[in-house]
């Protein structure tokens, strides 16, 4: 047994580990990866298929594997897929060290919350195995903690691994670790800048989940690295940095002009480690490709026409941190976020705009849109849901989330975020939504007025749930 199968550590979808995603940053980067209606797709440490079987009900012609050490939550992921009626999706009890070497390849390979949490030697197979199973314009998800702002959460961890050292009891370590969190962020009666900042993290370390605070804040291995370690690391596997998942991540909001200057001379991967250094960055989730690809790093607001641009996809938790929206509160650029906004959940191509729009010379209009992309006020999409905000016709969802809605409140999205529904006639309304009842027939059902039943449909079709 395992520690994930002592004390569970709740899955969730990460939208920035979407298959999507990675092929619209590739394509951002000129590399035109597989289709993602059309792909296959790999999880390593995949938990209990939170994050990969959402993604085999949105696309039923790609297939999906995912493995894990631990039994039970696997058990739990294979249950759910199997409700769900998806034949698209495996999952497997499985060592990292001990994965066929006669797998084949995968066009997309899912490595979240594994690297710094493993002994260097399963680093290197870890890589090893993303080198070996990678197709050649295949893209690969890696997180993993950072410094230095890993230097100010890792005086926090030995704290409370000095602390919690004796007790053995999982509920035990994580309560005395939470009690003494508290006991120290609130022992500083003296306003200083070390303060400040030691309560901050003790605040936020107490406030996390006990299944994430355990694995990740009380894990026997937490090994944050340098980007630029991470970078050789790869390196020596034959994989080359492709970008970060999250556009905003490498922007330069927060700093100052002539920071800005020094960090355009550099080596656009050099530069990464010193946005590390100027933004005391914790985290990562890096792209990576195989070497000898080439990626076009210039600027891509010539490419913009490409993509589709969505507001963010909002989900419970997990949610990377974001820049503040375009500085610019020229009439243009509020119009184009006004114009994203109100088409949420869906996708509008700068033609799109264009259309709403037409006093917008169409170069601005680019530039504009990739503004509020590297801004995070925007999120590109290279294959973007066709989601429903209508009452007409039959609304349907995933044969997943209807799952889930008869389970628990907490659903899937079909722009893979987590929402809760604690609304209990929107989930019986949910569970409905298999395409063969409109809503009346929904409101009959369930003796509902059919006010009350278009109104749950329209609410659900705002979050992303109807397709």
């Amino acid at each position: 047994m395992t520690a994930y199968d002592e004390v569970p550590y709740s899955g969730r979808p990460y939208a920035d580990a979407h298959p999507e995603r990675l092929a619209t940053m590739a394509a951002l980067h000129g590399i035109d990866a597989a289709p993602v209606r059309k792909c296959r797709t790999l999880e390593i440490a995949c938990g209990d298929g939170a994050n990969l079987v959402p993604m085999a009900a949105e696309y039923p012609g790609s297939t999906f594997f995912g493995f894990d050490l631990a039994s039970q939550p696997i058990e739990a992921g294979r249950r759910l897929a199997e409700r769900a009626g998806l034949a698209n999706v495996t999952l497997k009890q499985l060592d990292l060290a001990a994965f066929p070497a006669d797998a084949g390849e995968y066009d997309y390979i899912i490595a979240h919350g594994l690297y710094a949490w493993i002994p260097a030697p399963l680093r290197d197979a870890l890589l090893a195995l993303i080198a070996r199973h990678l197709a050649p314009r295949g893209v690969a998800f890696v997180s993993y903690n950072v410094f230095p702002g890993c230097h100010v959460r890792r005086m926090v961890w030995e704290m409370m691994r000095f602390h919690i050292e004796p007790l053995e009891e999982p509920a035990q370590r994580i309560g005395e670790a939470r009690a003494l969190a508290r006991l120290l962020a609130e022992g500083r009666t003296r306003d200083d800048p070390f303060s400040a900042l030691l309560k901050a993290e003790l605040e936020r370390f107490s406030a996390r989940d006990p299944g994430f605070l355990f694995h990740d804040d009380l894990a026997a291995i937490n090994d944050p690295c340098w980007f630029h370690e991470f970078v050789a690391h790869a390196d020596r596997h034959g994989l080359q940095f492709l970008c970060e998942a999250e556009l905003v991540a490498t922007s330069y909001f927060g700093l100052g002009e002539a920071t800005r200057k020094v960090l355009d001379q550099l080596d656009p991967v050099v530069r990464e480690q010193y946005l590390d250094f100027a933004k005391c960055r914790r985290f990562r989730q890096t792209l990576i490709c195989r070497d000898g690809l080439a990626v076009d790093r210039s600027s891509g607001v010539e490419r913009i026409e490409s993509f589709r641009l969505a507001s963010r996809a909002r989900g419970l938790a997990g949610e990377p941190e974001t820049a503040a929206p375009p500085r610019s509160e020229e009439a243009a650029a509020r119009a184009i976020l006004d114009a994203i906004d109100a088409a949420s959940p869906n996708a509008l191509s700068v033609e799109d705009l264009a259309a709403r729009l037409p006093n917008v010379e169409r170069g601005r209009l680019r530039e504009l849109c990739f503004a509020a992309a590297v801004a995070g006020a925007a999120q590109l999409h290279i294959d973007a849901p066709e989601l429903s905000r209508t009452l007409g016709g039959r609304p349907t969802t995933t044969s997943l989330a209807r799952v889930q809605a008869a389970d628990a409140t907490m659903v899937t999205t079909l722009r893979h975020a987590a929402v809760n529904l604690d609304d209990a006639l929107a989930r019986r309304i949910l569970a409905l939504l298999d395409g063969t009842r409109d809503a009346a027939a929904i409101a009959a059902q369930l003796e509902e007025t059919r006010d009350a039943v278009d109104a749950r449909i329209a609410h659900l079709g705002r979050l992303g749930l109807v397709a």
